[in-house]
């Protein structure tokens, strides 16, 4: 039976059919595929920039948070310090309220008119302390009195050459004159004093300074009763003469033309300042200064009594009695025997032919 095909060609047909389906199959199957893997790694690209965005963004959500945290901190300081100034700003509008009902004097106007009042006081003791012989003592300002007793006081010492050498601040201060025996007492409770650089305050005990052989006249002329006078014993039956200013002048002539090239021991050069008067042996009142040969002050001595006599050995000395000897050590009394002060370059007949009788052939027993 025939149908115009043969049966190998009809296999053969539909084989070819298969084998096109099975290839177009397979392309759209590799097509698909391709397909799929071109969209994965698409979606993986899309994956990843979306991670990083993310990442991007958390970063920045982050350094916002750090930032906010910062912010809000700030904040609280600046809250702290307003109210701090609010508190400040308080305080002094109170205080300013409560004072302009009387507006206060300047502090520094108060010390310039407290010091302009006492000027007149500063200066009446400093003459008072050049007249009596204590000129190296200096009051520089004084801050005010109570009664007798000086207030807020800087007392200066000077040495030779004029400079300051001690400076003492005293919170009250007192001065006691005695003068039956020519002292200056110079009395401070409280205060310092300034030595070597440093203020030292003063010991339980206080401070004081006892000025010999002082005018006791300068202190009693005061216009203010600052200073204590203890009470002078009654005169003597007969009062010194007084001294003639030709006769003392004379004299001191004498002592210095008889001083001059004459050192001592020391190699000091003396010269005799002033002179109060004559005794039966010798001087009185008497103020003996000594320098080195470049012209310094190194020591002073006051006496009230002065003699002049031939040395044991060569020479002549002299013998000062009852009174002060001042040098770089500080301020002590004479011995009660007398103080000798040797020239071993001198010569006596020169010193007997000026002094006359008032040189002494030869030394005293016992000195």
């Amino acid at each position: 039976m025939g149908t115009g095909f043969p049966e190998k060609g009809v296999r053969g047909f539909l084989a070819g059919i298969l084998v096109l389906a099975l290839a177009g199959s397979t392309a759209w199957l590799f097509q698909s595929a391709e397909e799929a893997r071109r969209t994965l790694r698409l979606e993986k690209t899309r994956r990843k920039r979306a991670e990083a965005q993310v990442a991007r963004l958390e970063a920045g959500i982050g350094a916002l948070r750090k930032e906010v945290e910062g912010l809000w901190e700030q904040l609280a300081r600046a809250r702290e310090q307003k109210e701090g100034r609010d508190r400040i700003l308080d305080e002094i509008e109170r205080k300013l309220a409560s004072r302009r009902e009387r507006p206060p004097t300047p502090q520094w106007r108060k010390r310039l008119e407290q010091a302009r009042a006492m000027i007149p006081l500063t200066a009446a003791l400093n003459r008072a302390l050049r007249l009596s012989g204590a000129s190296r003592l200096r009051f520089f300002s004084i801050g005010g009195r109570e009664g007798k007793a000086l207030l807020d006081v800087n007392l200066h010492h000077l040495d030779s050459t004029g400079l300051i050498d001690r400076v003492v601040r005293a919170e009250k201060l007192y001065l006691t004159l005695d003068p039956a025996r020519r002292e200056l007492r110079i009395t401070c409770p409280r205060g310092k004093i300034l030595q070597e650089g440093k203020w030292v305050p003063f010991g339980p005990e206080g401070w004081e300074l006892l000025v010999p052989m002082v005018d006791p006249e300068p202190w009693k002329g005061l216009a203010f009763p600052v200073v204590e006078i203890l009470p002078e014993p009654p005169p003597g039956p007969a009062s010194r003469p007084a001294f003639p200013y030709w006769e003392r002048k004379l004299w001191l002539d004498r002592f210095q033309a008889l001083l001059s090239g004459e050192p001592s021991l020391e190699k000091h050069l003396f010269r005799l300042l002033s002179l109060g008067g004559l005794t039966p042996r010798g001087f009185r009142e008497v103020e003996l200064l000594g320098y080195t040969p470049k012209g310094l002050l190194v020591e002073r001595f006051r006496a009230e009594e002065l003699r002049v006599e031939r040395a044991a050995g060569k020479g002549i000395r002299f013998v000062l009695f009852r009174g002060i000897h001042e040098d770089s050590l500080g301020s002590r009394p004479l011995p009660p025997g007398g103080f000798l002060l040797y020239f071993p370059g001198a010569r006596p007949s020169e010193w007997a032919r000026a002094l006359g009788d008032r040189f002494l052939s030869g030394p005293r027993k016992g000195l």
